[in-house]
């Protein structure tokens, strides 16, 4: 534990690798808020193409969908 603590102190006091790390854990943030909102969002489509999908078929004269 005490390794953590000195790695911890160090990095806090050390201004690149603070702002290194900044960088790094806000590309992180991004890349996973872009991957919930896209797994979120991924039923909506296909909900939509399955819908658009029914219309077309109800669309043919030799489909009846009710």
């Amino acid at each position: 534990m005490d390794f953590f603590d000195t790695l911890n102190l160090y990095l806090m006091n050390h201004p690149i690798m603070l702002s290194q790390l900044a960088l790094a854990f806000r590309i992180k943030f991004w890349l996973l808020l872009g991957l919930a909102i896209y797994f979120m969002l991924l039923p909506v489509r296909q909900r939509q193409k399955d819908l658009k999908h029914q219309e077309e078929l109800a669309k043919a004269k030799d489909k009846f969908l009710a």
